[in-house]
């Protein structure tokens, strides 16, 4: 059994029933306070990213793309298209995973990723 092989030398197999329980609920009451506290992080992001944008600057951002809901959201989205657009590799693909797009230009055997990249990149100065 590769899992008690793990254990066996910390003597866990020579604890009583109970004493297996009360580890096991530590062990259950610990998981639930840190899904509650990643919950309580990602609430927090959401509510924070549906914040308005407020700055003269973003706004002109997000109006040279027509964007309407001017959110912080909405703003990160085009700061990322606009490093996409200049060649950054690492926004491109996080563009094409949000839009579900990373299929349509997956690798293939002769093309390497980077000609991929490129190729996404001058589609999208052509659009």
């Amino acid at each position: 059994m590769a899992g008690y092989d793990n254990i066996k030398d910390y003597g866990f197999d020579k604890l009583t029933a109970e004493e297996q329980r009360e580890i096991a609920s530590k062990g259950g009451k610990a998981s639930v306070k840190a899904r509650r506290k990643r919950k309580n992080i990602q609430d927090t992001t959401k509510m924070i990213l549906g914040l308005d944008v407020i700055d003269d600057t973003t706004n002109e951002i997000l109006d040279k793309f027509g964007v309407e809901d001017k959110d912080l959201q909405s703003l990160m989205i085009c700061k990322l298209i606009l490093k996409a657009i200049n060649g950054d590799v690492k926004a491109v693909r996080t563009v094409l995973e949000i839009t579900g797009e990373s299929a349509k230009y997956q690798k293939q055997e002769d093309n390497n990723d980077n000609d991929n990249v490129l190729m996404f990149i001058e589609a999208m100065k052509n659009d």
